[in-house]
């Protein structure tokens, strides 16, 4: 069991450094390694996913999921510390030094190349979710769909769930 725990502080602690643009920036890599390890199905993965964005709170509230599945209480506890204490010491430490060099050529370099890649790796994630679904050519369409609508109006976002829904649940 001691080996379980430490190999979910390990993941769970380097997807927490590479989480530029959030936890949706590392998704792609975390279901990568939590397949691979035999943790969870790529379904499992997507219904984690779906329960924690449902649930209020933090989205990446999926990785206690995971780890309560994999080891119960104490490996939600550990998944948890280990994806959100190291990210959050970083940004810490980065918004002592980011508020010492505010009009910095540097800093704003740095803010401009890490924002495409933020982007990116969220678009990935993206990718690794739809690709988990049933019917990934389906799931790919509805988001694009709602992609397309969202980028041309100015339309709530709450007002595509059902719309959605009743397509899938027509068309089956």
């Amino acid at each position: 069991m001691m080996r379980v725990m430490i190999d979910l502080a390990r993941v769970f602690a380097l997807l927490s450094l590479l989480s530029f643009g959030g936890g949706n920036a590392v998704l792609a890599e975390m279901q990568r390694q939590v397949t691979v390890l035999g943790w969870v199905t790529p379904r499992q993965f997507l219904d984690f996913y779906a329960i924690a964005r449902a649930a209020p709170g933090p989205g990446m509230q999926m990785v206690a999921l995971i780890g309560w599945h994999v080891a119960g209480w104490a490996g939600a506890l550990v998944a948890a510390a280990a994806m959100f204490l190291p990210s959050s010491l970083v940004i810490f430490a980065v918004t002592v030094i980011w508020g010492r060099i505010a009009d910095s050529p540097g800093k704003q370099a740095v803010q401009q190349g890490l924002a495409p890649i933020a982007v990116g790796l969220t678009l990935a994630g993206a990718t690794a979710l739809l690709r988990s679904s049933e019917d990934p050519p389906r799931a790919i369409a509805t988001a694009v769909i709602c992609a397309a609508i969202l980028m041309k109006t100015k339309m709530n976002p709450l007002f595509l769930l059902v719309p959605s829904a009743l397509v899938y649940l027509l068309i089956g």
